[in-house]
């Protein structure tokens, strides 16, 4: 149980994995990113969890956070470095298609019944082509492999910030109300 996070991060690696090989579309990912966000709230509350059987009488809300937080940064390095390899590596054809989809969605837009006000071809001054132009060169940094793990490494560490402050609060002020010694 020390490395609880470790292991929930490769099992989320295979899963993720076996998920790519066995043809499930992009559109899934979202079923993905909750098992995700599981597995943070697991791996946080099997440290916390290890942290109480080790027999601490008192805790202290920053030993309890940095328990909390140091489940989430090794869960986070392994997602990382794999979200960047996966990108890269094995599914290299996702920044493209995603591409593709947004290019499709620009040409197919009719900026002319949009006001003047939010129609981008009057506002900059500039042709359809060399707006749709401008915004492919925008989309095409962002769908890069290292801005996908920069996202995963963001994002991981926020939810797990906000799931350790409220596990720790958890930990800390309702359990004793609830277990209690009378």
């Amino acid at each position: 149980m020390k490395y609880s996070a470790v292991l929930l991060a490769v099992l989320y690696i295979l899963i993720r994995i076996f998920l790519f090989y066995s043809g499930t579309n992009d559109d899934d990912y979202k079923y993905l990113v909750s098992l995700n966000l599981f597995f943070i709230v697991a791996g946080i509350a099997l440290a916390m969890y290890e942290n109480y059987r080790s027999g601490t009488e008192k805790v202290y809300f920053p030993d309890e956070m940095k328990v909390a937080m140091r489940s989430v940064s090794y869960y986070a390095i392994i997602l990382t470095l794999f979200t960047y390899i996966f990108y890269a590596y094995i599914d290299n054809g996702f920044g493209q298609r995603k591409m593709d989809v947004f290019r499709y969605e620009l040409e197919q837009t009719d900026y002319s019944k949009k006001p003047d006000t939010d129609n981008p071809l009057i506002v900059l001054g500039l042709t359809k082509e060399e707006f749709i132009e401008k915004e492919m060169e925008k989309v095409a940094s962002f769908v890069s492999p290292f801005t996908q793990a920069t996202l995963t490494l963001v994002g991981i560490i926020v939810a797990g910030m906000i799931y350790s402050l409220t596990l720790v609060f958890l930990r800390m002020k309702v359990l004793p109300l609830i277990f209690k010694k009378s």
